[in-house]
């Protein structure tokens, strides 16, 4: 500003969030499915509305600890692979009971 409190110039700072809204979107629509597209298996959409109903149960929920640092070292296909092989673990164990 000058010495008359005008504006003599400003400086504009802009950030591209194309690719970050596009990751938010996906998260998104993520949420509200009851089957995971990359595995095959509930959701905690779809484990919140079976626990809501009444009747005994019975679940499992499983951590993969540390895959964030497979999907850093090697990149999410890898993350992905892993997530998916889990899965196909979790599906043979839960048919042969």
């Amino acid at each position: 500003m000058d010495e008359h409190g005008d504006i003599v110039y400003f400086t504009v700072v802009r950030q591209d969030i194309t690719e970050a809204e596009a990751i938010r979107r996906r998260h998104a629509d993520l949420f509200y499915q009851k089957i995971h597209p990359l595995t095959g298996l509930p959701t905690r959409t779809q484990l919140d509305e079976e626990l809501a109903k009444p009747g005994p149960k019975t679940y499992a929920s499983i951590h993969v600890n540390r895959l964030i640092e497979i999907n850093t070292a090697y990149g999410y296909e890898a993350g992905n692979a892993v997530l998916i092989h889990v899965a196909e673990i979790l599906k043979t164990l839960a048919t042969n009971k």
